[in-house]
């Protein structure tokens, strides 16, 4: 079973995504923006109090914001640091903390697209692990799952209707995940399929 990865996921299906992973964990999550910043930044308790959530203004997944899940009860440390122009800086460092998992929100680009987000871990302590694992153990439940990206139920609305899956507005449509049985497009002849769609590459 491939490990998932990316997300294709409007604010809707992120917020059920979070409260149904809450209820599976028997605790709360927070979020914890993702630096570097001029001072430290506000943690957010619900995904959908972050400015602008859901919605990729530049639909291109390179200008998003960044981002930690960590219990909500975690002390979150963010460090300061000297740039070399002598300009002081902070940022979270995975390292002084624990129980973290990356996430970079997936964003509705209207009237075209669905930008990619992401999550995933580097940490392997125990926290890390078994919030990483109830992330993907939800997301199986909820959603279209497409090799290691998971489609939420809004999002696979707005594909039938006609907006694209991919990273950037910018990528050939070639590259866009494609789901079969939707009567949306015929995949491409020759393409590798999984898991009964066809996967998604970087265009």
């Amino acid at each position: 079973m491939a490990k998932l990865r990316q997300i294709f996921m409007t604010a809707g299906d992120m917020a059920r995504w979070f409260a149904a992973v809450e209820e599976k964990l028997g605790w709360k999550i927070k979020f914890v923006p993702y630096g570097p910043f001029d001072a430290p930044q506000p943690e957010f308790a619900n995904c959908l109090d972050i400015p602008n959530f859901g919605v990729s203004a530049s639909g291109d997944e390179r200008h998003k914001r960044h981002y930690f899940i960590v219990p909500a009860t975690a002390n979150v440390v963010q460090e300061p640091f000297r740039l070399n122009n002598g300009q002081m800086r902070c940022t979270v460092n995975p390292q002084a903390n624990s129980g973290m998992v990356g996430f970079d929100p997936s964003g509705v680009c209207a009237p075209t697209h669905v930008v990619t987000g992401e999550f995933d871990t580097a940490l392997t302590d125990e926290g890390s692990v078994t919030l990483d694992k109830a992330l993907s153990q939800v997301l199986r439940k909820q959603c279209t799952i497409s090799g290691t990206a998971a489609v939420g139920a809004e999002a696979l609305e707005l594909h039938r209707a006609g907006y694209r899956l991919n990273d950037r507005l910018a990528a050939h449509p070639a590259s866009d995940l494609v789901i079969r049985g939707l009567g949306k497009r015929a995949a491409a002849p020759g393409r590798g399929t999984r898991g009964g769609s066809k996967r998604r590459t970087n265009g």
